[in-house]
């Protein structure tokens, strides 16, 4: 109770211009933060999917897809045959993985969640796709199901602190107006 009477009083002493000034610099300090790690999750996220990008291509990366091929073909009695189809997927899945290192690099923190959009075949069950299309559609699942969660984990980190800034913004606003004051002259920098 007394130090809710503190702060009250240590408000009241203060100079409402000054601790306007103060809100907005800590508004400013949330927008630039949340940018910073936004960024930097975002890059983090790039730089794993680079590193997916080679590993398709490696003996794991074609072992990945040679589980997947026996799955839908079954075992068969030639395993060059069974190998020869897990190196294609392979260097496929590669070639998916980079295109998304590219599509990510392009999107804003706001809308990485929509990263795996249009990466995979969304009506697969109705069409007439092949085996070969089947593994590959699985590949793909299986990769965005990995990628997915970090992504949306962006979004959802940048969409929870801009609504903070908003209402930073709107308390900030508040305060000027009880207090007589110019909210206008606090903002300097629209993209907040």
């Amino acid at each position: 109770m007394t130090e809710d009477k503190n702060v009250e009083s240590v408000t009241e002493d203060a100079d409402p211009r000054k601790v306007a000034e103060d809100m907005a610099s800590s508004i400013y300090k949330m927008r630039d933060d949340r940018n910073k790690k936004s960024e930097a999750a975002k890059e983090h996220l790039v730089s794993q999917l680079e590193v997916t990008v080679d590993k398709y291509c490696t003996a794991n990366g074609v072992m990945m897809a040679l589980g997947v091929v026996r799955d839908v073909y079954g075992n068969a009695d030639d395993i060059d045959l069974e190998i020869d189809r897990a190196k294609r997927i392979a260097v496929e899945m590669s070639s998916v993985a980079e295109d998304l290192v590219e599509k990510a690099k392009k999107l804003h923190a706001s809308e990485i969640s929509y990263l795996c959009d249009g990466v995979y075949d969304k009506e697969f069950a109705t069409g007439d796709g092949s085996a070969h299309d089947l593994v590959t559609q699985v590949m793909i699942l299986n990769l965005c199901q990995n990628v997915g969660p970090n992504a949306e984990d962006i979004t959802g980190f940048w969409e929870q602190t801009t609504q903070e800034i908003a209402k930073a913004w709107s308390d900030l606003e508040d305060y000027c107006k009880e207090n007589g004051l110019d909210f206008g002259s606090y903002v300097y920098d629209e993209t907040a």
